[in-house]
């Protein structure tokens, strides 16, 4: 049975250009992604990944908590100019420490899937191939690289290594780093910015196979107006983040 575990927090504030309440949309999305799970793999187990005060989304089977200091309600309590990022940083770490301890005692197959993807096909055969963890990579934007939405892990002794590398680098970064770009400059020193998609990278005791992004869970440019035959898709971004709740539609999940 594969689990999928999503991480969302309320936020109180207008965060990352969502449309309207971030804390609404992000928790809608949540619910359309589970129930795009749930319509291609009915017997997948849902699992939300929070802080200590969020309500458990609806649909999750298990919960998991994890203790974090971010204060993300007051804006106006955040010093200049590096207020939001130094207070979003404390989400990205505790994020960081629950995919990775959750990654090291999962004892089945596991996908760390962002919100706001809705999945089109079962994945099952991506877990085929002879990894320990795979990891969605984008070709061109080198900034950001890592696709830290779309991950699988398997209950191996190498992805056991991986995720416990994963927590204790992550751990060691200044807070100021750990601004969304935390995870991306963990897995840069993981896996290489020479690495390329479908590449088999051996690091740490782990076989990590790196995904095209395009062909697996792409970011459309255009809105979809049919279902694609990816394996999900990506609606990241503030231009794409509208088109979620009617492509949901389209497949008749909401």
């Amino acid at each position: 049975m594969i689990e999928v575990a999503t991480f969302f927090v309320d936020l109180n504030v207008e965060f990352m250009g969502s449309p309207g309440s971030p804390a609404t949309f992000y928790r809608n999305a949540a619910g359309l992604m589970f129930a795009s799970v749930k319509r291609v793999m009915p017997s997948a187990r849902l699992v939300h990944l929070t802080d200590m005060a969020t309500a458990k989304l609806e649909a999750a089977d298990e919960v998991v908590r994890v203790k974090q200091e971010a204060q993300l309600h007051d804006p106006s309590s955040w010093p200049r100019p590096w207020g939001p990022r130094v207070e979003w940083g404390k989400v990205d770490a505790a994020l960081a420490t629950l995919h990775a301890e959750h990654g090291m005692r999962t004892p089945g197959p596991l996908v760390f899937c962002d919100t706001d993807i809705v999945l089109n096909r079962d994945l099952a055969p991506l877990f085929d191939d002879d990894f320990d963890v795979a990891v969605t990579v984008r070709e061109k934007a080198l900034h950001k690289r890592f696709n830290m939405g779309f991950v699988l892990s398997k209950p191996t002794e190498g992805a056991r290594c991986f995720w416990r590398a994963f927590k204790t680098i992550t751990a060691g970064l200044p807070a100021e780093l750990h601004e969304w770009w935390g995870q991306q400059i963990t897995m840069a020193a993981m896996l290489g910015l020479e690495s390329r998609p479908n590449d088999m990278v051996e690091t740490f005791g782990a076989r990590v196979r790196l995904l095209p992004m395009a062909e697996i869970v792409p970011a459309p440019d255009e809105e979809p107006t049919a279902e694609l035959s990816t394996y999900g898709v990506h609606f990241k971004g503030q231009a794409r983040k509208p088109w979620m709740e009617g492509y949901a539609r389209r497949l008749g999940l909401c």
